[in-house]
C-alpha cells in the first residue's frame, strides 16, 4: 500500500509545464482577438450587423 502512495507522490509532485507551453500561447492569441473585437463592436467599427456595426449609441 504505502508502494502505491509514493509512487502519486512521485508522479505528481511537480506541475506538467507542457500544457501551459502548449495552450498558454493559444490562449493569449484568442483573448487579444476576443478583446479587440468587442472593442470594435462597442464603437461601431466591426460591421458583424450590416454596415452600421452594432453600435447601440447611435
Amino acid at each position: 500500500m504505502s508502494n502505491k502512495i509514493n509512487f502519486y507522490l512521485t508522479r505528481y509532485k511537480y506541475m506538467d509545464l507542457r500544457v501551459l507551453v502548449v495552450l498558454g500561447p493559444i490562449a493569449l492569441v484568442v483573448a487579444w482577438a476576443a478583446f479587440n473585437l468587442g472593442k470594435a463592436v462597442i464603437k461601431g467599427e466591426a460591421s458583424l450587423f450590416g454596415k452600421q456595426g452594432n453600435n447601440p449609441f447611435q
